[in-house]
């Protein structure tokens, strides 16, 4: 293989080392640096690789010494984090990345395979490699949602490396048998780098998208939530103005009785007063002085009356909590929501909604049981799936809940059992 065909290789391969480095950085460090000295020491670590990669002055000590110096130099300086996990990472990447290289060639030299060209190919195949669980790794430590993607796209993308793997050493041995394939191989190599580097960023665009988008659904459920909840309030306000108004209504006619000094009548009309408007309305069954708890029980109350759905409330909390209004929107609003959903698709037998809300030491304790179909199967995730044919519009409510109740270092628990299901929640005061 010529000078210039080497050196060209040796670039590229240096480059998508770099690349696979800083996306183990990613995956590890949070806080981002954007300092001169970052770009100085990329720029000399990639010329310092350069120079592993074009001689062979160097053992294999020596580099993996260096190697560490830098990555540990250039990570404290990219990224915040301790000086002792910087260290940690620099050894580790290091030390791992050197092992995979070494039993590569390992197992070419246990097939009897050797030569220059295998070597490149070791190499190419070590970094593709690398990048790999780089990926992997990035995915499940940072916990990104790609459960939206489609199973065919997740395949082919697992295909990918494993192919290309494949292929590259197919290629090199082609190489190493006939001179005349030695730029072919190298071409072939860096193309099939660049394709699985694609790949990969692609299936992280998609990802985004996904959780992108499922986010923008859960924030439309919040705003639709909220709506309902400024329209219940905006009923309770007219129901107050006009029990004001009427109030003095009434005292109007009680002066106009005291002032004739007709006080049979007036006992009489106070009495009725007293007797028409003893207790609560009918359609509603809290009254904590909590206007956004009262409205958004008292409204899905009134919605379970009509369909014949039995409701049960215990509601002992202040008037005045701690808590956002738009919080406890959401966190009520989607599981009497999701109660009342699940109520309705049982046709026959006896149908409930059990809610208990107590504010104790600081802390609000909510607690929906409702009835529901025998199964409720779950995810790979253990979350509950959605009953309802469309899947991308339906389901979030929970993940709703658990968004507003991470607010308050709170936590979510559901039960689903013989044909009861049950969410239990609580929220800490900030």
């Amino acid at each position: 293989m010529n000078i210039i065909v080497s050196f060209i290789i040796s670039l590229s391969l240096t480059g998508f080392y770099l690349l696979t480095i800083n996306r183990f950085m990613r995956t590890f460090f949070y806080g981002k640096k954007n300092t001169t000295y970052r770009y100085i020491l990329w720029s000399v670590y990639y010329l310092l690789q350069m120079f592993f990669a074009i001689t062979d002055i160097f053992s294999l000590l020596p580099i993996l010494l260096l190697n560490v110096v830098f990555v540990f130099g250039i990570s404290i300086v990219s990224y915040q984090g301790s000086v002792k996990k910087h260290c940690f990472f620099s050894l580790m990447i290091c030390t791992v990345w050197m092992l995979v290289e070494i039993i590569i060639n390992l197992l070419f030299n246990m097939c009897g395979l050797q030569g220059g060209e295998l070597q490149t190919a070791g190499s190419v195949i070590s970094k593709l490699c690398m990048y790999i669980i780089a990926v992997i790794i990035q995915h499940s430590i940072k916990g990104r949602t790609c459960q939206e993607i489609s199973l065919r796209y997740v395949i082919v993308i697992i295909m990918v490396p494993a192919v290309s793997i494949y292929l590259m050493y197919h290629i090199f041995m082609i190489a190493m048998l006939y001179v005349e394939y030695h730029i072919f191989a190298v071409v072939s190599s860096l193309f099939l780098l660049l394709l699985n580097f694609v790949i990969f960023e692609v299936y992280d665009w998609m990802g985004r998208g996904a959780e992108l988008l499922k986010k923008n659904q859960l924030y439309e459920q919040q705003l639709e939530l909220c709506r309902r909840q400024a329209e219940e309030r905006e009923a309770y306000n007219r129901g107050l103005r006009r029990t004001q108004h009427d109030i003095k209504s009434h005292f109007v006619a009680l002066l106009g009785m005291v002032e004739a000094e007709d006080m049979d009548n007036a006992v009489a009309y106070i009495r009725s007063l007293i007797d028409g408007s003893a207790g609560h309305s009918e359609m509603e069954i809290s009254h904590s002085g909590n206007i956004v708890i009262d409205s958004l029980i008292n409204y899905r109350y009134a919605l379970a009356k009509k369909e014949g759905i039995d409701f049960f409330a215990e509601i002992v909390i202040p008037s005045i909590l701690p808590f956002e209004s738009n919080h406890l929107a959401i966190v009520l609003g989607n599981l009497l929501e999701n109660a009342l959903e699940a109520c309705r698709e049982i046709s026959d037998g006896k149908r409930y909604i059990a809610i208990e809300v107590y504010y104790v030491k600081k802390a609000l304790m909510i607690t929906v049981k409702n009835t529901c179909k025998e199964k409720r199967s779950r995810n790979k995730e253990g979350r509950f799936i959605t009953t309802k044919k469309d899947v991308s519009n339906h389901g979030l409510g929970l993940s709703s809940v658990e968004l507003a109740v991470n607010s308050y270092q709170g936590e979510v628990v559901a039960e689903s059992e013989e044909g009861i299901f049950k969410v239990s929640v609580i929220m800490y005061e900030k």
